[in-house]
């Protein structure tokens, strides 16, 4: 399979955290659970490494120290590469402010 350079994916790990508060109070979405050995990022991970897409950015919001042990370097997806890999992109930018919502970002309100 080629690997595509062009695309970057992106999984947003702290999405849907207001649904479930029970589950993500001490951590994000993406690190709960599933099934004893997986978290929930497993799966998206590995969706974008099968279509070919080396290059994945992970957005957190708060609670994602476990998310951060699990991914690592991204070595058990193949991500750990010179060019392109896993990015882990933390709730704060270099200027000191927070992301602003999901929902903000991609639709400019």
């Amino acid at each position: 399979m080629s690997v595509n350079y062009d695309v970057l994916g992106l999984i947003f790990a702290s999405m849907h955290d207001a649904y479930v508060p029970e589950l993500t109070k001490q951590r994000t979405m993406g690190s709960i659970p599933f099934g004893g050995r997986y978290r929930l990022i497993d799966f998206p991970l590995s969706s974008f490494v099968s279509s070919g897409i080396s290059e994945v950015g992970v957005i957190t919001k708060a609670n994602y120290g476990s998310l951060l042990d699990h991914l690592g370097s991204g070595r058990d997806w193949d991500l750990a590469r010179k060019k392109g890999g896993l990015h882990l992109l933390p709730p704060y930018s270099q200027l000191g402010g927070k992301y602003r919502e999901l929902k903000n970002v991609l639709f400019d309100e």
